[in-house]
């Protein structure tokens, strides 16, 4: 990824700098969880040779195990109140988090799929930026702070605000295979699904 397309990949966490600020990327699973069965499936799948092994699998197999793997690993799908929940729990997290870590101007989780922006009176922040997947959200990182976007290939600047996301998340529901994301994806990703 990062030879191909200059994005940064770390399994646990991520450190970066941008535009000034000093940021902490991590994915958001298994915050405060302690141990158990679920936690060590994860440790197991996440580990360098489970990863290795996983790269020799065709992506018509590797996909749908993954599929299959996922509920398991992380429980029965959040949805509504669990979702609202474990949101809510991350906020709290990502509070401390930055409480904690004087060092980080910008904390980036994912894991709930849900957007999220906290600014705090210091000007450091928490953002979830949503799910790709999930409404094409994404957020925008700058000197002046973050701002939550949705990918709308219908609107003249490609981009949306915030506030438009349940359009986007209805049109992305309506039509999820629409042939403008379709080209977007191929064009942003020429040989990413070929087998590596």
């Amino acid at each position: 990824w990062s030879e191909q397309r200059g994005v940064m990949f770390s399994p646990r966490e991520l450190r970066f700098a941008v535009a000034g600020r000093r940021g902490l990327a991590l994915h958001g699973d298994g915050l405060n969880r302690g141990w158990g069965p679920r936690r060590l499936a994860q440790r197991v799948v996440s580990h360098g040779a489970t990863s290795w092994l996983y790269r020799l699998i065709h992506p018509d197999l590797g996909l749908p195990m993954a599929d299959v793997a996922a509920p398991l690993l992380g429980g029965p799908a959040a949805t509504g109140e669990r979702r609202r929940r474990h949101t809510a729990e991350q906020r709290r997290w990502a509070e401390v988090e930055l409480e904690r870590q004087s060092a980080v101007d910008l904390l980036v989780m994912g894991h709930t799929h849900e957007p999220a922006l906290l600014r705090r009176a210091d000007g450091r922040e928490y953002v979830n930026p949503g799910a790709w997947a999930e409404g094409l959200r994404y957020a925008v990182a700058t000197a002046e702070g973050t701002t939550l976007h949705a990918w709308a290939p219908d609107q003249p600047s490609g981009t949306t605000s915030a506030a438009d996301l349940p359009r986007a998340r209805r049109c992305l529901a309506a039509r999820p295979c629409r042939p403008a994301c379709a080209r977007a994806w191929r064009r942003a990703s020429p040989g990413t699904r070929s087998r590596r």
